[in-house]
């Protein structure tokens, strides 16, 4: 069981391989030629980032691949259409991670509006896919871990999946954010923390 604390407490920078910046330059490339609606350009970026997108929606509705898969393609199609609006001081990934956060919110808040009974639906987001099998080791573990990261807020489930799950460093987490990189680092701390006292709970109980 330590060996899952002892994964979420290393540095993300040195755990993770973070994008290279030829993959940088070359997504933005790509980018500059979806402005001028090169089709062959786009078809490439999807390829790449749809997967990932689809992933990164699914872990945050609680793993409802079908409407995850509605919205990544919602996703590259606002960045066919709007590529223009891309701002270079950001990644593209950055960029396109933060309109798929935008999409995610405003489907559940179009759900808890048309759903009165799901009134805290953005802040109990659970996390049950499998690509949580990453830090785990045992089906124990997995248990484990699934149960305390659904207990987990939407705001440091968020910084958990970008982190550990996406590979996003502190500084791109706060840009997708759109808040502070110490309030990002705070809610790291904060999740880690829960998710200790969590899963030494249930292994006091078991």
């Amino acid at each position: 069981m330590s060996s899952i604390l002892e994964k979420l407490s290393t540095n993300p920078s040195t755990q993770l391989t973070m994008l290279s910046a030829s993959s940088q330059h070359q997504d933005y490339n790509l980018l500059k030629r979806v402005m001028n609606k090169d089709e062959a350009a786009f078809k490439t970026l999807y390829q790449h980032y749809q997967p990932k997108i689809l992933k990164f929606c699914a872990l945050q509705l609680n793993g409802d691949l079908e409407h995850a898969a509605d919205i990544a393609d919602l996703v590259m199609f606002e960045v066919w259409n709007k590529a223009e609006n891309y701002q270079p001081k950001a990644k593209v990934t950055t960029w396109i991670h933060s309109i798929a956060r935008y999409k995610v919110i405003d489907f559940l808040r179009k759900k808890r509006e048309s759903q009165t009974c799901y009134e805290e639906q953005i802040d109990e987001i659970v996390d049950e896919t499998s690509e949580l099998d990453k830090l785990k080791e045992q089906q124990e573990q997995q248990d484990f871990l699934n149960y305390c990261i659904s207990a987990l807020n939407a705001s440091l489930k968020e910084v958990l999946t970008l982190i550990y799950l996406q590979g996003f460093s502190l500084k791109d987490v706060a840009n997708i954010l759109q808040c502070p990189e110490n309030t990002v680092k705070t809610r790291t701390f904060r999740a880690r923390e829960k998710l200790q006292q969590c899963i030494q709970e249930q292994t006091r109980e078991d």
